[in-house]
């Protein structure tokens, strides 16, 4: 366990030595309506709106609100500069923008506060959903959200009844207004030509085909001694890049295939009166890991950890236990065995980039696992230790 700490503390360290700023191409508009092309640090959404860094031709400045009028990373990004109101004080920030069109939306992260702010013919208006305490008729209290948003976008889109009923129900979060904005503006202009800008709220996922090798080892309670068993394994990541969050969060859910293979002497067990145990596990093992993985920005080679849990079903099971004893040895096939295992598991790696839909991926993973249920069987009181190291390759789907 120490060598893994000090191998994930070196690896942390040299991440944050050897990190690159993750330029993308993008343009400013300065204030005097010029377009300047060249590369945009692409950072986590609270950054984007306090200021923009910039490079043309290595020269490399960063602009706040009050500087240049907007700015966009192409593919990914697009923000403009806006006074906004936030908390009763007027401030200059770089707003994201949603939609553009007749009608405006934007997105604006301050602090741990998230805002929709939605422009129509000059008119910045905050929306808002924020929970309010009430009285219930007993005396008691409870929360419940306010909806004003509701009531801002319906009189905002007052010009569109047909979409009354959509913003009665709409709930206060991303796709959904993001939704009701454009087809307002589809509504107004039913050629299209008001929707000047949408935000895709499409969630960016990506297939990794991954294989490697898998070395476990498996302790029972009662021994320090270790049964040992390597064996390929081969499988599939498959990658969720949330359409609002911060690029370098992502979801990953897995589903990986190895065998299984364990045949020793334990000659430790102290559980039982023994003279030793002979063990002999044979097993196929489907894991389905689920985890939050955070990539380090990188222009081509992009350092990655990961952490989460896994569930693993043991199939075609075959188990035998010699145990020998000073008077007598007792022989037990099929020896009763959880089906079942869940665990924790962590990973270090790293991406080389081919372009923006194809990727190499290197990973180190270890993992923990235990059976669900424990019992006085011997093999129901085990517990697996992993390691897996995988190559493979990504495409977007």
């Amino acid at each position: 366990m120490k060598k893994i700490l000090f191998f994930l503390l070196l690896f942390v360290v040299s991440v944050t030595v050897f990190a690159q700023s993750d330029y993308r191409a993008g343009y400013i508009v300065t204030l005097q309506n010029d377009t300047i092309y060249g590369e945009i640090v692409l950072r986590s959404n609270l950054k984007n709106a306090q200021s923009c860094i910039f490079r043309n031709e290595s020269d490399e400045k960063t602009y706040t609100p009050n500087e240049i009028s907007t700015y966009r990373i192409i593919g990914e990004k697009y923000y403009i500069s806006k006074e906004v109101d936030l908390f009763e004080k007027k401030e200059t920030v770089f707003l994201e923008i949603l939609v553009e069109g007749i009608a405006n939306l934007y997105y604006l992260k301050n602090g741990s506060d998230e805002f929709f702010i939605l422009e129509k013919e000059g008119r910045l208006v905050s929306l808002t959903n924020k929970e309010s305490i009430y009285k219930g008729k007993n005396g008691g209290t409870f929360a419940k959200n306010s909806s004003k948003f509701r009531g801002v976008m319906l009189y905002f889109f007052r010009d569109a009844p047909q979409l009354a009923n959509k913003i009665k129900q709409v709930d206060f979060s991303y796709k959904p207004i993001i939704n009701i904005v454009t087809e307002y503006n589809k509504s107004i202009c039913p050629n299209n030509e008001c929707v000047k800008y949408e935000k895709s709220t499409e969630s960016n996922i990506f297939v990794e085909a991954v294989g490697g090798i898998a070395i476990n080892k498996m302790g029972l309670d009662g021994s320090d001694e270790h049964l040992n068993s390597s064996s390929p394994t081969i499988g599939a990541n498959f990658v969720f890049k949330p359409s609002k969050a911060h690029y370098v969060w992502n979801v990953v859910l897995g589903l990986n295939y190895q065998k299984a293979n364990f045949s020793e002497r334990i000659e430790d067990y102290d559980l039982t009166e023994n003279l030793f145990l002979d063990v002999d596990v044979k097993y196929d093992l489907i894991k389905i890991p689920l985890k939050i993985r955070y990539e380090f920005p990188g222009r081509k080679l992009q350092p990655f950890l990961s952490a989460g849990i896994t569930n693993s079903v043991l199939l075609n099971i075959n188990s035998t236990i010699v145990n020998q004893r000073s008077v007598r040895t007792q022989r037990e096939e099929n020896a009763e065995m959880e089906n079942y295992h869940f665990g924790y598991c962590a990973s270090l790696g790293f991406k080389y980039k081919l372009s923006d839909k194809n990727y190499l991926i290197f990973e180190a993973e270890y993992e923990s696992r235990r059976p669900r249920t424990r019992s006085y069987k011997i093999l129901s009181d085990q517990n697996v230790n992993s390691m897996m190291f995988s190559v493979g390759y990504a495409f977007k789907l």
